[in-house]
């Protein structure tokens, strides 16, 4: 043991042996992707609207089956243009999206689309891969798409309060601290309790609505 020892200090990489030092990054390798599993961004489209949607899909097909299952369960609200009580994977084409990133796993629909589903929008529209940088880009086309929508067709305040709080510029002021603009977003902090968020507004009348402390813009 202690002749290698001596091997070791006096290897090439000036730490530790090369076996020693390989069987460790092969380790740290494994245990960083249990932790954080490789993923990408997969972008589809919306049946319902017809805007598209960014999916992050964990690369590994079981996990990736169960995570949309919840999805497609949840209570949600698109891009505050509509509501749904769940059916996200028809409305979001989740069986595309797992069979552009599972091909050779995804044989069967789990979402299919009824004789009696009525909406069919983008439906020509590929659901793609996006790597990094067409990620970034597709986030701005994204943001300038939803910020052009609201100034052509601005929503009055009883519709938006469907969905939830609305505030006007008084009483937005009296709610929040104003932390910095990415329209059609606004970054902010509540005077209540200090917690940060974001907002979307439209101009014309001036609203703002859709609180979200986890959104990311």
């Amino acid at each position: 043991m202690r002749r290698l020892g001596a091997q070791q200090a006096s290897c090439c990489c000036g730490r530790f042996g090369c076996g020693v030092g390989s069987h460790l990054r092969r380790l740290t390798r494994a245990r960083v992707r249990l932790q954080a599993p490789t993923s990408v961004g997969v972008k589809t489209w919306c049946r319902v609207c017809g805007l598209p949607v960014l999916v992050n899909v964990v690369l590994e097909y079981d996990y990736a089956v169960r995570h949309f299952f919840a999805l497609d369960d949840q209570p949600m609200v698109h891009r505050q243009l509509h509501a749904e009580v769940g059916g996200w994977g028809v409305h979001w084409r989740l069986d595309d999206v797992l069979r552009v990133v599972f091909p050779r796993q995804h044989e069967h629909d789990n979402w299919i689309k009824t004789d009696w589903y009525k909406h069919d929008q983008a439906e020509e529209l590929p659901v793609e891969v996006l790597d990094a940088g067409s990620i970034n880009q597709y986030r701005e086309e994204t943001l300038c798409r939803l910020e052009h929508e609201l100034e052509l067709q601005p929503v009055s305040r009883e519709d938006l309060e469907d969905y939830g709080p609305v505030w006007d510029e008084n009483e937005f002021s009296q709610m929040f601290e104003n932390l910095g603009f990415r329209p059609p977003f606004v970054l902010v902090k509540k005077l209540r309790n200090g917690e940060r968020g974001t907002v979307i507004f439209q101009n014309h009348p001036r609203l703002y609505f859709g609180y979200d402390r986890d959104r990311v813009i």
